[in-house]
């Protein structure tokens, strides 16, 4: 309730447009006669979708939809995946639809609200220019992560992930899927497994102890922790630590 008041009295809430912030729908309907302004910072960006890209050639037509789009396939099992920020260009666009978003509701601090955005816009392009040159001096392009929350990175770097898991850490695996699975790594001779910081799973952990895999940790950036915030870690420090990472794995 606390919560609520204080987003009621705010000048506007930003949600992801996504189906990870299950609680959106519910806040957007408590404060719709309140002067709050709503802001989908997904808005106008393309999702890809949340299913595995081997799965089926008809997913692969549904890539690039809306939100409002994908949902209109949901009765078919075709789940967007959420993890936009993960690709630096289309979190310019996210940037760019909350700066939008404060321009509407302060303009005359809007060359302020330009200039912070140009800079943040000059960070992300580095971010990509780095994941690039990582990419491009890799010796491989698969990694094999215990939950699949990376598709965003094939998308934009033609990468390659190897998910033990689905998109929800809780989807696991047949003992059929987990046998192709330990057999497909110990095919590739891939020599790391990539874990969530702090997630553990059952599937992703008999996966390991088959095929005899190095652990490294990969941050999708669902949430910031508090101990992220005391060691002054942010978006993208994070992400220059999974680059460093996924080099490791795909040299």
């Amino acid at each position: 309730m606390k919560d609520m008041m204080e987003v009621a009295e705010g000048d506007a809430f930003i949600h992801s447009g996504t189906a990870m912030e299950g609680f959106a729908d519910a806040v957007i309907d408590a404060v719709k006669k309140e002067d709050v302004e709503i802001v989908n910072a997904t808005e106008n960006i393309d999702f890809i979708s949340g299913q595995e890209e081997s799965h089926s050639e008809e997913e692969e037509g549904h890539e690039g939809e809306s939100e409002e789009e994908h949902a209109e396939h949901s009765e078919e099992g075709l789940d967007i995946d959420p993890h936009v920020w993960l690709d630096p260009n289309r979190s310019i666009r996210l940037a760019e639809n909350i700066k939008n978003a404060f321009v509407k509701i302060n303009p005359e601090n809007k060359e302020t609200f330009e200039t912070n955005f140009k800079l943040l816009e000059k960070e992300l392009d580095m971010l990509d220019e780095e994941f690039k040159h990582m990419v491009a001096n890799a010796n491989s392009d698969t990694f094999l992560v215990s939950h699949s929350a990376y598709g965003y990175w094939t998308d934009a770097y033609g990468l390659k992930q190897i998910g033990i898991s689905g998109l929800s850490p809780t989807d696991e695996p047949s003992q059929g899927e987990i046998i192709e699975i330990i057999s497909l790594v110990k095919e590739q001779k891939l020599a790391y497994i990539y874990f969530k910081p702090n997630l553990t799973n059952k599937a992703a952990n008999a996966v390991q102890t088959e095929t005899g895999s190095k652990t490294v940790t990969l941050n999708n950036l669902e949430s910031i922790t508090p101990e992220n915030i005391k060691n002054n870690e942010d978006y993208f420090t994070i992400m220059q630590e999974n680059i460093k990472a996924l080099a490791k794995g795909l040299q």
